[in-house]
This record gives structure tokens, sequence and C-alpha cells, in this order.
């Protein structure tokens, strides 16, 4: 009888820990609910919030300080004819 107590309640407790798991992590908190907009994850709102975009320009430099060698392979990435296109366009109607 006291094993059968036992697995009731190890039971119970499995339950109670799944229903706290789902409720941190698959439901969202009612105030951040999306309207069906983009971004709809929680991920990307913190991503492409200020303080997430700050996070990433950080950490970018800091690898950067870190390992100059990286620059000179992020520059082969960088589409540079649209880059300096840019960049002269933004000169030239600037003055």
């Amino acid at each position: 009888m006291n094993a059968i107590a036992n697995t009731t309640s190890a039971e119970l407790k499995i339950v109670e820990t799944r229903a706290e798991l789902e409720r941190l992590l698959i439901d969202e908190p009612e105030h951040a609910q999306s309207s069906g907009l983009f971004p709809r994850s929680r991920t990307l709102k913190l991503l492409t919030s200020h303080g997430g975009i700050v996070l990433l320009t950080v950490a970018a430099g800091g690898l950067l300080v870190l390992r100059p060698s990286l620059i000179k392979r992020a520059i082969r990435f960088i589409p540079m004819g649209p880059v300096v296109s840019m960049l002269a366009s933004r000169f030239l109607r600037n003055r």
C-alpha cells in the first residue's frame, strides 16, 4: 500500500512539474501576447529591441577586438559594391 501511495505522490509531483515547465516555457505572459505582427517569437523580439541590438553589437565588437584576424574574414562576406554605393549616395545627398 505504501508503494502505491509513493507512486501516486511521485506521479502528482511529475504532473505539477510538467505543468509549471509548460507555463514557463510555452505560454507567453498575458502582457506579451502578440497581435500577429512580426516578430512573434520572444527571441526575435529580444534581438530586434534596442537592448538586443546593443548586446549583439558589443558581442561582435568584443570578438573582433579579441581576434583581429576575424575582420579580414568578415570583410569577405560583406558585399562591398552595394555598401560603397549606399555610402556614396548618402555622402552626395548630404552635400
